[in-house]
């Protein structure tokens, strides 16, 4: 039953896919989806659903759908008057024709269409199904014809746009066709151009739309390409037919070192023929396969091939609903893999028996220096066996464990670990609980740890108080490097607390106190610490209540501090109407970067 769900669920995701591909929406969701890690698809949906009950039920439903179906059609129009093409302005005659006799029916039958809950829902659907399956495709392809004009002589605009992007990219190493509209149509140029040009080690296909068949065209160019070293198809509808086609060619090439095939449509069979081909391949060095749909029995493939590979540093395999069982066979293959040094795991649904079986793997790796963990449910009792492996490993670095329930109990575990573990530099507990206690426990393993760098604490709710208490601890560590602290509303206070410590500290370089409610008294606090501090070379204050007065603190603070490079102030309250007495100040000081946008 689960599996026929999934079945059509994925046909749903598709066919959602399908009505905002090549749009501006496409680069919009795909951007919010990076973000977050959820598909744009499903981001897609939910928006529909919310709009469909909205019209449906929702208070002048009735404006709102005619808002809908009118804009995006305007829009269209105008484009189209200047085209010479008769069957476009047949076209949008028609879609205007139905439109007004739609609404006279209405303005007749108001009542009628009132009490028929679905009329606007089921308008507002067949209209823009009307203009997206008649016109929509073509217009656009002429309308951005119409901005190119002196292109028209040529060929066809799609061919001779991508023929332009190529040649002004001259003997760039790097070729980014990102969201340019690239089909199966125009790939056939970036083919001949990796065929004919020598230089280009790096191309970028991000964001657009390319079926199995053009991802066979590109494939096969690939076998005979001997200098393309980075291939980006992030968000081009990879299906499993299309990682087929480049599993075959991954099987014997040898120049092809990082494949980014992120926010695709890679099901359990395509995860197949990928792994497949990492059992041959000995040169791919960074595969990314995160947001696709590969769920536990794809992971099984992989772990299956990740036991062998001696090639493969760098794999990222995040959201893709793992869930335990799907970790389990990742876990399994580190037990046996002696070349991956990073992994990325995370928003996989992982709780504590994945971290079970991650952290039974730690203890016998002793290759991996970089696992990212974040957003999955591990919770205290699975932050203790990753805990328990950090007292047995002696190679990994960087540990990322935000957004996974972890609270004192957790903490706890963690802290004991650190006071014997000598090798982790960078530690990630952003979006947590962490409470009064778990603080406490953190800043008495700070003072005996000698090793850790970094640590992130962001979104944890700290208040003021808690940098009370962080003063201790950096007042004597001489290790730690970079502090976030940003999303803790540690205010005026907590600015002042902190600034004590940057008078006298001399290691920490980059402090991070984004949106954290601090105004012009706590940011003269800070102002005076970077008279005196030597060590800090960026400041990150955005999204804070930091007015004029503030900023001109700042400004004249930085005219003796000689080592801050970068400081950052977006979003604040002191708006457009900053003095220009400060802004002067600013610029007197050549290496510093100041960073405003209101």
């Amino acid at each position: 039953m689960a599996g026929i769900f999934q079945k059509y669920f994925g046909q749903l995701k598709s066919k959602v896919k399908s009505i905002y591909a090549d749009s501006p929406f496409d680069c919009v969701l795909s951007l919010i989806e990076m973000k977050i890690g959820v598909a744009s698809e499903i981001i897609a949906l939910a928006l529909f659903s919310i709009l469909a009950v909205y019209l449906v039920f929702g208070w002048c439903n009735d404006f709102v759908c005619n808002v809908i179906v009118l804009i995006y059609p305007v829009y269209i129009s105008l484009m189209t008057i200047q085209l010479s093409d008769t069957s476009s302005h047949k076209r949008l005659l028609t879609y205007w024709l139905i439109y007004s006799s739609l609404g006279c029916i209405e303005y007749i039958l108001h009542r009628v269409c009132d009490f028929l809950l679905f009329y606007w829902l089921g308008k507002c659907i067949f209209l823009v199904w009307f203009l997206k399956s008649e016109s929509s495709s073509s217009l656009m392809v002429e309308s951005s014809t119409q901005q190119e004009p002196e292109y028209n002589n040529d060929s066809s605009n799609g061919e001779v746009n991508v023929e332009e992007l190529i040649a002004k990219n001259g003997d760039s190493p790097t070729l980014n066709l990102s969201a340019q509209g690239i089909t199966d149509q125009n790939l056939n140029i970036v083919v001949n151009a990796l065929g004919n040009n020598t230089t280009i080690k790096t191309l970028e296909l991000v964001s657009n739309s390319i079926s199995a068949a053009g991802i066979k065209l590109l494939a096969d160019a690939l076998k005979t390409n001997s200098t393309l070293t980075t291939l980006d198809l992030s968000n081009t509808g990879i299906t499993d037919e299309s990682a087929q086609h480049l599993a075959d060619v991954l099987r014997n090439n040898t120049t092809l070192s990082t494949l980014r095939l992120f926010s695709n449509s890679i099901g359990v069979q395509g995860a197949k023929h990928l792994a497949d081909s990492l059992r041959e391949n000995t040169t791919l060095t960074l595969i990314d396969l995160g947001l696709n749909q590969m769920g536990s029995e794809g992971s099984q493939y992989f772990g299956d091939a990740l036991r062998n590979n001696t090639g493969l540093k760098e794999f990222n395999i995040q959201a893709n609903e793992l869930g335990d069982d799907g970790t389990e066979h990742i876990a399994n293959a580190l037990q046996h893999n002696t070349t991956l040094t990073s992994l990325g795991i995370f928003c996989n649904q992982i709780g504590e028996k994945g971290a079970q079986h991650i952290g039974d793997a730690l203890k016998n790796n002793k290759t991996l220096t970089t696992l990212e963990l974040r957003d999955n449910t591990i919770g205290d009792k699975g932050t203790q066996h990753l805990a328990d492996a950090l007292q047995y490993n002696t190679t990994l670095t960087t540990l990322q464990l935000d957004t996974n329930g972890i609270g004192d109990e957790g903490i706890q575990y963690l802290t004991e670990a650190l006071q014997k573990n000598k090798t982790l530099t960078s530690l990630s507990l952003s979006s947590n609980k962490l409470g009064y206690e778990a603080l406490n426990l953190l800043i008495t393993a700070l003072e005996k740890n000698a090793a850790l760098t970094s640590i992130s604490l962001s979104s944890n709710e700290l208040g003021p108080e808690a940098c009370q208490h962080l003063v201790d601890a950096l007042g004597n560590n001489t290790t730690l490097t970079t502090l976030d602290l940003g999303w803790n509303r540690i205010g005026n206070d907590g600015a002042e607390y902190l600034a004590n410590v940057l008078s006298k500290n001399t290691t920490l370089n980059k402090l991070d106190l984004s949106y954290n409610s601090i105004g012009d008294e706590g940011v003269q606090h800070l102002a005076n610490a970077l008279r005196k501090n030597t060590g800090l070379k960026e400041l990150n204050l955005s999204g804070n209540r930091i007015n004029n007065v503030g900023v001109k603190h700042l400004a004249d603070a930085v005219q003796k501090n000689t080592t801050l490079t970068t400081l950052v102030l977006i979003s604040n309250s002191c708006g457009s109407e900053l003095d220009s007495s400060a802004m002067k100040l600013f610029q007197k000081n050549t290496a510093l970067e100041v960073k405003m946008s209101w």
